[in-house]
Order: structure tokens, then sequence, then C-alpha cells
């Protein structure tokens, strides 16, 4: 598909400034009711309440008219927005991970490398099968059911556990500005179902490029409180920087969990739909530059702005604490979305066989995907008074499962075009499965905590090399179809499909 003319980026472009615009006034709306004496609850809670009602709006204005649409929000999301909704997401796993207080030291250097090489190079080489999910590269490289149901098994429970962190986090932050966990939940359940359940994809793409320019405009607003009215307001950067920088070279586990940490996030799936969505595969590269550039830019100014919103002036504590608020419950709703879109995709559509993509109606696809969608919202809500589950540990979990059975068969499948098929997936999946129970049976306490990945890193390791060995001892024979990297049902919905 070819790139938006420029009478297609106008609209767009005039949206973006309009949200920009309510966004600010309802900060200032915020501030100016706290000055006439609103009650302290309501100002602080309007932070996120507000938000709510703007990403309402979006996620219900972009419902989906198409299978393409909720697939592939039709394959229209320029680069810049698609990059600022990667930064969102990545802006939840971040605090995610810092969500476990002091004993939360992550190595931050191998992850921003895992994340670098996930923007990249891996969305952009499986955008250029013109693929509209990692799954579909899967589905359709190893079509044998034996292969596919594993993987449709992983995908949903690395999905499910996205959720459950992004669901969890934006829940507390949410409790905190209105002051009861049942009615956060209720919040965060409808803020996750109108911008993400009308349009699949779209929905989320723009509800979470909305999210993304929020909290940068909150950041950006702290950030020049803290330069106009603190002493020293580049403190905050340099220490943190310090700190991570520390923690980086210091990290748990040393060499083997920030290899680990760096694999797990080259290959973790919720994180690459956002790029996907763009015209071609270049644009999916420009989109993950475009959003390790924000993502780094949004952080290094909250660290600025934090110091000024925490500590505002007695006139205006509320509205700081609301958009605080506002800032920590924007990304954590990237996040659940991105989990939430992932674990859709393992459910309801065959993308094996050509005939079946065609015969199914765009109508069905898109209500089994929504239904899926509010089954994981469900369990999230559920998993969050029932399993002693903290955000942390449930991405920890997501990355284990993402690394030791997902990323091995797309490594083959992107590497190995010509000989990656089912049984190379089979031999990849067995190879991991058996590491696995031996080191359940060998060190059960490695299965404890982030350790957890240093074993899914040995073994997704085993099993990429059991998938290499097969697919070079055991090629496939000369008479073997190629099948396609993709779903041809997203971008030709009306055209044949070659099955000579």
């Amino acid at each position: 598909m070819t790139s938006l003319t420029p009478t297609e980026r106008d609209p767009i472009a005039g949206r973006a400034v309009f949200a920009a615009a309510a966004f600010a006034a309802g900060f200032g709306v915020i501030a100016a009711l706290e000055r006439v004496g609103a009650p302290d609850g309501l100002v602080k809670a309007l932070g996120p309440l507000f938000a709510l009602a703007a990403l309402t709006v979006i996620g219900l204005s972009n419902r989906a008219a198409s299978l393409t649409d909720f697939l592939a929000a039709r394959r229209a999301i320029p680069s810049l927005y698609a990059g600022l909704a990667f930064a969102a997401a990545l802006g939840g796993v971040v605090l995610t991970l810092v969500s476990g207080g002091d004993n939360a030291r992550p190595p931050w250097l191998p992850i921003a490398a895992g994340v670098a090489v996930a923007a990249l190079v891996v969305t952009p080489a499986i955008r250029a099968g013109n693929a509209s999910s990692a799954i579909d590269v899967l589905a359709t490289r190893f079509p044998a059911f034996v292969a596919r149901a594993p993987f449709a098994v992983a995908l949903f429970a690395c999905g499910l556990l996205t959720a459950n962190a992004g669901f969890a986090l934006a829940t507390q932050a949410l409790t905190a500005a209105v002051d009861s966990n049942t009615r956060a939940t209720a919040f965060v359940v409808c803020a996750l179902g109108f911008t993400l359940i009308p349009g699949g994809l779209k929905s989320a793409l723009w509800a979470d490029a909305a999210c993304g320019g929020g909290t940068l405009l909150i950041a950006l607003f702290g950030a020049a409180l803290s330069v106009a009215f603190l002493p020293s307001p580049l403190t905050p950067l340099s220490d943190d920087f310090a700190r991570f920088a520390a923690e980086s070279a210091n990290g748990r586990g040393g060499a083997l969990m920030a290899s680990a940490f760096a694999a797990a996030f080259a290959g973790y799936f919720p994180l690459l739909s956002a790029a996907l969505a763009t015209p071609s595969w270049r644009d999916a590269g420009r989109a993950g530059v475009s959003g390790l550039a924000l993502a780094a830019l949004g952080l290094a100014v909250s660290a600025v702005a934090m110091p000024a919103l925490a500590a505002a002036p007695d006139s205006a504590v509320q509205t700081g604490q609301a958009l605080l608020s506002a800032a920590a419950w924007l990304p954590s709703l990237a996040l659940a979305r991105a989990g939430t879109l992932a674990a859709s995709r393992a459910v309801g559509i065959d993308l094996a066989r050509g005939f079946g993509r065609l015969a199914v109606l765009s109508s069905r696809r898109i209500a089994v995907g929504r239904l899926t969608m509010l089954a994981v919202l469900s369990l999230c809500a559920v998993a969050l008074t029932r399993l002693p589950l903290t955000p942390e540990r449930s991405l920890i979990l997501a990355l284990a499962i993402s690394l030791a059975f997902l990323a091995p068969s797309l490594a083959l499948a992107l590497a190995l075009p010509g000989r990656a098929r089912s049984a190379t997936a089979l031999a990849a999946l067995t190879a991991s499965l058996a590491e696995t129970a031996i080191e359940a049976t060998v060190d059960p306490s490695g299965f404890f905590g982030s350790s957890i990945l240093e074993a899914a890193l040995i073994a997704g390791g085993v099993g990429l090399v059991a998938g290499v060995f097969a697919a070079f001892a055991y090629p496939s024979g000369a008479k073997r179809r190629d099948l396609p990297a993709s779903d041809p049902f997203v971008d030709m919905p009306f055209d044949p499909v070659d099955v000579r």
C-alpha cells in the first residue's frame, strides 16, 4: 500500500491539534475549579476522569467499519502517530518495571537495546511481509494445527498477562485519585472497553497516540513549571540518569539477566502492533525511530517535571496530583490495550488456509475479536481481586512466555523463510518445553521473581538451536508450496488468494 497523500494527512493533523487543545483546556478547567474552592477529591479525580472522557470519544469515533480497519487500521497510521502510540505502551512498561519499589532493579540499558531491536529490526521485517500481527507470521509459516495451537495458547497467555499488568497499574493509579478500588476498576474497564473494542487496532492506536500525547503534554507543563520556579530543575534528571546507569551496570543477575531482558524485549509481541499499521515497512522503521525518540524525551521531561507537580503550591496542590494521576494512568491504559489486542489475535481467526480466510464473514471475525477483548478485560478485573499478581510479576511472566515459546519460532520464520515449516516450529517448541521441564525439576527456585527470564532465555535458546537443526537436517521437499507470510485478507480483502 502507498503512503498517505497530503490531503489525507491534513484531517489527521487537524484532529491531533484539536485533541491537544482539548487536553490543555481540561488542565485549565481543573486548575480553575481548585481556585474557586471545588472539593479536593473532585479536583484530584478530574485528571483521569477527563482523560477517560476524551479517550472514549477517540475510541468510539474510530469504530472499525471493515476487517482491514479492525486488524490493521487500513495501514493508514502515519509514522509519527504510530511512534507516539509505541512510546505510550513503552511508558507503561517502564512504570510497571519500577512499580516494584526499591527491589525493582531491572537492567535498563539491555532493556533499551532490546526495545531498539524490536522497533528498528523485528517490526519492519514483519511489516515487510504485509503481516498485521506477529502471530500472522507464525500461523501462516507453520500451518499445522499441532504447531498453531501451542502458539495460540502462548500468545493468549502472554497478552493476558500483559493486559493484567497494565490493568492493575491503571487501577492503582486511579484508586489513589478516586479513593475507591471498586469504582477505579469499573472506570478502567470502561476506559479500555470504549477505546479498544469498537475499532480493534484502529481504536487502540489512536487512543494510544492520545495517551502518549497527553502524557507528554503533562510532562512538558510540569517541566516548564520546574524550570521557572525550582532552583535546580535538572538535578532530578541527572540523578535518575546516574542511578539507572549504576543499576544497569550492576543489575540483578549479571550478564545472563541482562541478556534475558534484552532478548525478551526484542521479540515482545504486544509492543509490535503500532508500527504494523503504517503504510510500508519503511514507515514502520520511521515509526520505530520516532517512538524511541519520543519515549526518551518523555522519560527525560518527566524526571524534570515530577518535583514541580508533586510539590505544587498550596493553591494548586490538588491540580498537581490530578496531573500526576493522569500521567500515570494514560501509559498504563496503553499497555493494557496492547496486551488485550495481542490476546485477541490468538483466538477465532484461522490464518492457515486461504479458503478458510475468505469463507468466514468479516463481521463474524470482528465479533469474535471483540468478544475475546471483553473476555480478557473481565479476566483482568477478576484477577485483580483473586490472584496475588503484582504488575511487575505479570509483565515478567509475559516476557518469559514470549521469550521461551514464541520468539524462537518467530526468529526461524524471519531468518529462514525458505526452510522453516511446521516441523521446524514443533522441534523448537518441543525442545523449549523439555528444557523448561528440566529446569523446573532441577531448580524450581529459578521460576520465582525476574530470574524466570534467565530460565526462559535458556529454554528459548535450546528451542532455537533445535529449530535450526531441524530446518537444515530435514529440509522441505521441492514440491512444497511456499506459504504466505501474512494473512492476505488484511491487505487484499477482495482479491483472490493464490492457492495453486
